[in-house]
């Protein structure tokens, strides 16, 4: 069951009881997409699942779309163990190219010190080659920052995925946060 209503200021519409878009008109003229609370943005899109598309911008062209979207998650860590924080998958006929911002925030541990740190930034492009996902050149880690050096985040082909791996410290409760931007393009 769909609804549209418009309630003061805010109109909303929902499918099975559950707000999907709004538009708050107020002051400050907010479009709300999802469901949440809005924010001081301007636009406030809202996934409530965790590794998913956010936000997918796209050109309708025959035989070729090109895509830009954004994908985010968090994990916790609390030692040393690889983990993955995010699978972006990989289809036969494209090139992406893929770009990672991670964020790293100690939370606790006995080991580090209280609120250690860390960011990160790197991108990688990526075909598929005879059923098998390629990078191509290298991954280009354009920025890092860590207060401690055993802390990584990194892109890993795994089968036909590009997983976004992090690794925190033994003795340290780390909270990472993943924002990857993926264009892809190709027939």
């Amino acid at each position: 069951m769909e609804t549209t209503f418009f309630n003061g200021s805010r109109t909303r519409w929902t499918y099975n009881n559950v707000e999907k878009f709004a538009i708050d008109v107020s002051t400050d003229s907010i479009l709300r997409i999802g469901s949440g609370s809005p924010t001081s943005a301007q636009v406030n899109v809202t996934q409530p699942t965790a590794d998913k598309e956010i936000l997918r911008l796209e050109t309708q062209k025959t035989g070729d779309d090109p895509n830009y979207y954004i994908i985010q998650n968090a994990v916790n860590t609390t030692d040393a163990t690889v983990t993955t924080a995010s699978t972006i998958a990989i289809t036969a006929s494209k090139t992406y190219v893929i770009e990672t911002r991670c964020t790293a925030r100690r939370t606790g541990g006995a080991g580090g010190a209280a609120e250690d740190a860390a960011g990160y930034i790197f991108r990688g492009t990526y075909k598929t080659v005879a059923g098998t996902v390629t990078l191509v050149g290298a991954l280009n880690a354009d920025y890092t920052a860590e207060d401690q050096a055993a802390w990584a985040c990194t892109q890993v082909i795994n089968g036909t995925n590009v997983e976004v791996r992090v690794t925190g410290a033994a003795n340290n409760n780390v909270t990472w946060h993943v924002t990857s931007t993926v264009s892809d393009g190709g027939a």
